[in-house]
């Protein structure tokens, strides 16, 4: 996921994840979010300390819901919200490479 946004997530401040498919994962199962290697060029330059990280596994977050109309200030038309909680902070981060979609995280 490009910074600001993973780091939003795992500070809490951004609670859904806008995605053109609904993911493989059941709701209420845990998994991890990666900071890639870009930003996302669209968006200002943010401060907090976890935006600046990249290639590392910032936290892990609960899918709690998949919708079309979740009610938040993130979920953007068109795209199916997943709605994220229960963010715990990795420490210390994980360096790893990131793929496409979900993936399987080595031990």
């Amino acid at each position: 996921m490009q910074q600001p946004w993973a780091g939003l997530i795992a500070h809490g401040r951004k609670d859904v994840e806008n995605r053109s498919w609904v993911p493989d994962l059941a709701i209420g199962e845990r998994f991890a979010i990666h900071a890639g290697r870009l930003d996302d060029a669209s968006t200002p330059a943010c401060d907090l300390d976890l935006c600046q990280y990249h290639g590392v596994i910032l936290c892990t977050v609960v899918l709690l819901e998949v919708s079309r109309d979740a009610e938040s200030n993130w979920a953007l038309p068109g795209y199916w919200h997943w709605r994220l909680g229960g963010v715990r902070l990795v420490r210390p981060l994980l360096q790893r490479r990131g793929h496409p979609r979900l993936w399987e995280l080595d031990a």
